[in-house]
């Protein structure tokens, strides 16, 4: 049982040739095609809604851009406090 033996592209042959390997990568490559046209899509959608200037667009984009502000704001404040 613990004899090992080299089976060279063995393994290769048999994944590409397994129909389930076929199937899964053509449900990968929709998932991710689907999934980025929609991110290209809604992103587009909400940039050309925020460009027009009124206060509910700005009060909009200050919430859109808060998570992206307060990380390096904690990271600066925890290496003055560290100092």
């Amino acid at each position: 049982p613990w004899a090992r033996q080299f089976n060279w592209g063995d393994n290769y042959i048999s994944f590409f040739t397994d129909p389930k390997f076929w199937n899964t990568l053509e449900i990968s490559l929709l998932y991710a095609g689907i999934t980025v046209l929609l991110e290209l899509l809604l992103g587009l959608g909400i940039a050309m809604l925020l460009q027009k200037r009124s206060t509910l667009n700005n009060f909009i984009s200050i919430m859109l851009l808060m998570p992206l502000m307060t990380a390096p704001a904690l990271a600066a404040l925890m290496w003055k406090l560290m100092t």
